[in-house]
Parts: C-alpha cells; sequence; structure tokens
C-alpha cells in the first residue's frame, strides 16, 4: 500500500510540473548574446542581462530595447523605475528612471 501512494504521489507531482509549463512561448531578444539573469516586475516590464549588457521590455517580452551595453551578471528591480544590476567593470550599477541611465556603485573591499 505504501508503494501505491508513493506511486500516485509522483504520478499527480509529474502532471502538475507538466501542466505547468504550458503556456510558455518563445521570445527573441535581439540579440545572439545568452542571458544569465531576467527579473519582471509585472507582466509586461521586465529586464535581462547577460554578455550583450542589459535589455528592458515593457510588452512582455514582444520587443526588447538594449539600455547598457557590456557584459552584466545579474538584475533586480524592485519597481518599474528602481533596480541594480551587476557587471566587472562598474561593479553594482543603480537606476532609479527604469534603466534609461545607469549610475556605477564601485564595489570597494577593504
Amino acid at each position: 500500500m505504501k508503494n501505491l501512494s508513493l506511486l500516485l504521489n509522483a504520478f499527480l507531482f509529474l502532471q502538475f510540473t507538466l501542466l505547468a509549463q504550458d503556456g510558455w512561448i518563445k521570445q527573441t531578444s535581439g540579440t545572439t548574446e545568452q542571458f544569465i539573469s531576467v527579473h519582471f516586475v509585472d507582466s509586461n516590464t521586465g529586464w535581462a542581462v547577460g554578455w550583450g549588457g542589459i535589455f528592458n521590455t515593457t510588452d512582455g517580452g514582444e520587443i526588447w530595447n538594449v539600455q547598457y551595453t557590456g557584459e552584466c551578471y545579474d538584475v533586480f528591480f524592485i519597481n518599474s523605475n528602481t533596480g541594480w544590476a551587476t557587471n566587472d567593470a562598474d561593479g553594482i550599477m543603480k537606476t532609479t528612471n527604469g534603466g534609461v541611465d545607469w549610475i556605477a556603485k564601485p564595489i570597494q573591499c577593504v
């Protein structure tokens, strides 16, 4: 009986996992570079970073706009205006206007 319960749980888990994959639509980024990190603040507004820089979309990923060129590793936004991205050249960069301007906040090690 224990094996049957385990098998049933595994089956249900796989079914829910497969259902969770429905609805994914492949998007083009406008670059051949690899993305490393993606962050959306709502269903339409998001940023992606990678070897090609920082890209932004305001239409759920249909169109991506370059906001910064250069290798970036991570991106995070708390709302549609304020966010941070990391790279080797500038350390941490911050924007308060949705990525129009990025201000370097160099990391200082002591």
